[in-house]
């Protein structure tokens, strides 16, 4: 469902995919990546 969701939604978007996430664990074993990609969004949008 990510996958339509992401095709779905207004650019600019981005699609992080978890390697083994799933809905219930995506946050715990990935939250290295889920932290770079906050940073680079806050870098990319704070004003």
């Amino acid at each position: 469902m990510a996958s339509e969701l992401y095709a779905a939604a207004p650019r600019p978007a981005t699609l992080l995919l978890i390697e083994g996430g799933e809905h219930n664990n995506s946050g715990a074993i990935g939250w290295v990546e889920y932290r770079s990609a906050l940073s680079a969004f806050i870098k990319q949008n704070a004003r």
